[in-house]
């Protein structure tokens, strides 16, 4: 008889509830409740950029019971030395999705392209002021670092680090930064509400919605356009029968109706990838030296 859990199974979250890694979570429980019947209670441990999420997880029994979600955070917070766990320390179960950035001019230039905006940064007299939420090397960081990176612009950038979305909001309208970098699902409902105009993003192919004119990085000469990413990861050492029952179980989400909302809700780009081949993706991911040197270049211009 195949394995499977004996009792309710904890999945650890490095968020709070309602975060984007809280409402995978969810839905991940819900539909896995639903189909499997085995209770999953989701464990919400935010702090240090999800790192207390891996620490706990590190500890837990090896057994199957136990299992968290894993974001690109968990390489960059490695490399940078913000955290002591990395992809190595665990357990690769499933890649699940991939999370595109988008970057984002005043809503008053909507002619503006990627392209012009380019040519007018290598006009200014002064230097491009890029802004974000959040902390140094999240996603949104290292996605308009690489794309910088790819027409020099980097080189008199500055980057600022914005508490919430109201403030760098309040800094794009008044020109304190010119750039702007988040996520498909904010900048899309900025969008709409004309709160910024999207010029750039890094998925590979056109996104739907108010993304449809807009141009991919790849299109544009960005070779590598960064992309986060949210999978599936369990404790070190784990069972090979529970990698293998929680590698299958997680690969028929895609046919679950509510997982297709959530990717169209986010704009999230379906990417399995099984165990063996997610190992390899983060072993890739943490050999890289691509995003520890854009870190650090961006965080020296602090």
């Amino acid at each position: 008889m195949s394995w499977r859990p004996n009792r309710a199974v904890q999945l650890v979250v490095g968020s709070k509830r309602g975060g984007a890694n809280d409402v995978l979570a969810r839905v991940i429980q819900r539909t896995i409740e639903s189909t499997t019947g085995v209770q999953i209670e989701v464990v919400n441990l935010p702090g240090r950029g999800q790192a207390l999420t891996w620490e706990r997880l590190r500890e837990c029994p090896a057994d199957g019971h136990t299992i968290g979600i894993a974001s690109n955070m968990l390489v960059s917070n490695y490399l940078s030395g913000k955290s002591t766990v990395g992809p190595t320390d665990f357990t690769s179960i499933a890649l699940l999705v991939d999370e595109y950035i988008v970057l984002g001019v005043q809503p008053c230039e909507p002619a503006l392209d990627w392209s012009g905006f380019v040519e007018s940064v290598q006009r200014r007299h002064s230097p491009l002021e890029t802004g974000f939420v959040g902390k140094p090397g999240n996603a949104r960081h290292l996605a308009v670092t690489r794309a910088l990176e790819a027409f020099h612009l980097d080189k008199t950038a500055v980057t600022k680090v914005f508490e919430n979305e109201d403030a760098a909001l309040g800094a794009l309208a008044s020109d304190v930064i010119q750039l702007y970098a988040d996520t498909a699902a904010a900048i899309a409902r900025l969008a709409y509400s004309q709160q910024c105009h999207p010029i750039a993003v890094s998925s590979d192919r056109p996104l739907p919605g108010p993304f449809q004119r807009t141009v991919c990085l790849k299109e544009v000469g960005v070779r590598h356009p960064f992309v986060a990413w949210r999978g599936i990861i369990g404790p070190p050492g784990l069972l090979q029968e529970a990698v293998d029952f929680w590698e299958g179980t997680v690969r028929r989400l895609a046919g679950c109706p509510e997982w297709t909302r959530l990717l169209d809700e986010h704009f999230w780009g379906s990417h399995f990838l099984d165990s063996a081949s997610f190992g390899t993706f983060l072993q890739h991911a943490q050999a890289s030296c691509n995003i520890l040197e854009a870190l650090q270049k961006q965080q020296r211009k602090r």
